[in-house]
């Protein structure tokens, strides 16, 4: 009697443990995205004793990649656990434009986000900025189920940029192009490295449309460079299909070296002061973001961006100040600095949400300060080296394709109230 009760008792305790350990894994929603690929993502494994923590927390692990537009997870009574997957539509044309009063910037082009269904990219991109620029990339970010990867990019750039020479402001057409390499090594999933380098070709050649005279700049100048770079990304984020919380860092650190440089003279023999500048220079910028949701609607952003280089006596900075990349409102490359600190802050409120789309109301404010070339960083704190806007806006989302924001926002200008324009654009601003 003993012996039979003890066998009992064992299939029953045999039966409870199999109903508190994992099953199986699978997947629902997938059309394109291969399930080995997203398994590296996850922490649970079957056998694994079941932890409804630890199974959520691996279904934002996966909402948070750019291929998946949502992902959840359920778990059966048998320890089958589920994620229920939807993905963004993997091949699909990419498009932005703004407009600050006169200035506008488009760029449209077509990219796959999720080649062979493992989250490789290839984009290609034309974009009109004061010129016509183009470009390609590519990214795989994992190599055969490792967590190494690499990627490719070149692009040919045209702006049209301000110089301030001998207190001077020279506008100039500025060309660009680079082609860089880089490889990756993703520590954890919310923890990765990059570091590679690139050839970069510059020439500046002056506007036809600078207003004042230039007795001190050169006609044409141009520029070969090579760099190297070290990037490292920490993610705490958690992604949602409108609204998201967590905080994130992105730093870089680039160093370069000057192989060759030659200028061309038309209006004066006075020498190039772009000339003979270090031949070795070094810059860095973060990004610092920080996002907290309170309750369903509220969602609540803040973005610090600060950058240096050391090459302070190059009239031509490498920060730019532009209502697209820092401060909206202020207006197209209206400056460049050899340092920078920014603090952009978002409050925004979700009015409308369904399947297919979203709508935001926002209230913004956004300040920086720039250290102008040949100067001190006492320069940097000057007054009227602060830019400072507040305004509101709205912003209508599109679901199914990746980043497919409209964005709308009114700013002013907090030191001179009759200063202020709309900017439009595509995607959140930060």
């Amino acid at each position: 009697m003993k012996i039979a009760f003890a066998f009992v008792a064992l299939l029953v305790s045999i039966s409870l443990s199999a109903q508190n350990t994992i099953y199986s894994i699978k997947y629902e929603g997938l059309k394109r995205t291969k399930t080995d690929y997203l398994d590296n993502f996850l922490s649970i494994k079957i056998g694994d004793e079941i932890d409804s923590i630890a199974i959520q927390n691996d279904a934002q692990a996966l909402n948070n990649l750019s291929i998946l537009l949502t992902c959840s997870a359920k778990i059966s009574p048998t320890g089958d656990v589920v994620f229920v997957c939807e993905e963004f539509f993997p091949i699909s044309p990419t498009f932005s434009f703004g407009k600050i009063k006169e200035l506008f910037q488009v760029r449209a082009g077509i990219g796959d986000w999720n080649i062979f269904g493992r989250a490789i990219e290839c984009v290609g991109f034309y974009q009109y900025y004061q010129g016509h620029s183009f470009g390609l990339r590519f990214v795989q970010p994992f190599i055969k189920g490792t967590k190494w990867g690499f990627g490719l990019n070149f692009q040919n750039l045209v702006t049209l940029e301000p110089i301030n020479i001998q207190d001077t402001r020279i506008d100039y057409i500025f060309r660009n192009q680079r082609y860089e390499v880089t490889g990756r090594y993703q520590f954890q999933i919310d923890n990765t490295i990059e570091f590679g380098g690139g050839y970069f070709s510059e020439m500046w050649r002056e506007s036809r449309e600078t207003t004042e005279e230039n007795i001190y700049g050169p006609y044409k100048h141009f520029k070969e460079k090579i760099n190297l770079r070290a990037r490292y990304r920490l993610s705490k984020m958690k992604f949602g299909p409108a609204q998201q919380e967590g905080m994130l860092t992105d730093l870089y650190v680039d160093g370069f070296y000057r192989l060759n440089e030659r200028s061309t003279n038309k209006k004066h023999s006075n020498p190039d002061p772009l000339l003979n500048q270090d031949k070795i220079f070094l810059q860095f910028y973060n990004d610092f973001l920080l996002f907290k949701r309170l309750g369903a609607r509220h969602n609540f952003g803040s973005r610090i961006r600060v950058g240096a280089s050391t090459n302070n006596a190059y009239p031509f900075s490498p920060f730019a100040l532009d209502s697209f990349l820092n401060i909206r409102g202020v207006g197209n490359r209206v400056k460049r600095g050899t340092g920078m600190l920014v603090f952009n802050t978002d409050y925004r409120f979700l009015f409308a949400e369904n399947r297919w789309g979203a709508g935001q109301l926002v209230a913004f404010m956004d300040i920086g300060q720039w250290r102008l070339p040949n100067y001190s960083w006492q320069n940097f704190f000057m007054p009227e080296n602060r830019h400072a806007y507040y305004g509101v806006g709205i912003r209508l989302s599109y679901k199914p394709i990746l980043n497919a924001i409209f964005r709308i926002d009114y700013a002013i200008n907090v030191d001179d109230f009759n200063n202020r324009s709309f900017v439009f654009g595509v995607g959140q601003y930060f």
